[in-house]
C-alpha cells in the first residue's frame, strides 16, 4: 500500500490536485492513470537520460517501470501558475529512495493535461 504525503494547500488549485494525482499514478506503476493526464503528443525529457515522445514511447517505458511500486511518495512541494507547474518529493521503494524535481508545462492554461514534462533525479539508495 502506498504511503502519500503531501502539503495541506495542495487542494487550494485544480493544477495542483492534477500534479498530485499524476505523481501518485505514476507511485503506484498505474500507466493509464499517467497517460490520462497528459496529451497524445506529450513529450517526457528525464535529464541526462532520454527523452520520450507521445503515448506510445512514454507508455512503453511506464509499463517496463510498472512492476516498480514505490511504498511511499512524499511531495514537499507543488507550484502552479498559469499553463506552468513544478513539483518536488521523494519517492521510496524496496531498496532506493529517489528525490525528484519535475516541471510541468499544460497546453494552454486552462487545460488539465500536460504537453511537456522535464525530470530531475537523484537515486539515493537506502
Amino acid at each position: 500500500m502506498l504511503d502519500v504525503q503531501y502539503p495541506d494547500d495542495c487542494g487550494n488549485a485544480p493544477k495542483k490536485k492534477v500534479i498530485l494525482a499524476l505523481n501518485i499514478a505514476f507511485a503506484k506503476g498505474d500507466v493509464e492513470g499517467v497517460l490520462a493526464f497528459l496529451d497524445p503528443a506529450a513529450t517526457w525529457e528525464m535529464v541526462g537520460d532520454k527523452v520520450l515522445r507521445g503515448h506510445g514511447q512514454i507508455g512503453s517505458m511506464l509499463r517496463h517501470m510498472a512492476s516498480y511500486q514505490a511504498r511511499k511518495l512524499e511531495m514537499f512541494q507543488i507550484i502552479t501558475h498559469g499553463k506552468d507547474a513544478s513539483a518536488r518529493g521523494v519517492l521510496e521503494f524496496g531498496n532506493s529512495r529517489v528525490r525528484f524535481a519535475d516541471f510541468y508545462e499544460f497546453t494552454s492554461a486552462g487545460s488539465s493535461k500536460l504537453k511537456r514534462m522535464t525530470s530531475f533525479a537523484l537515486d539515493e539508495g537506502l
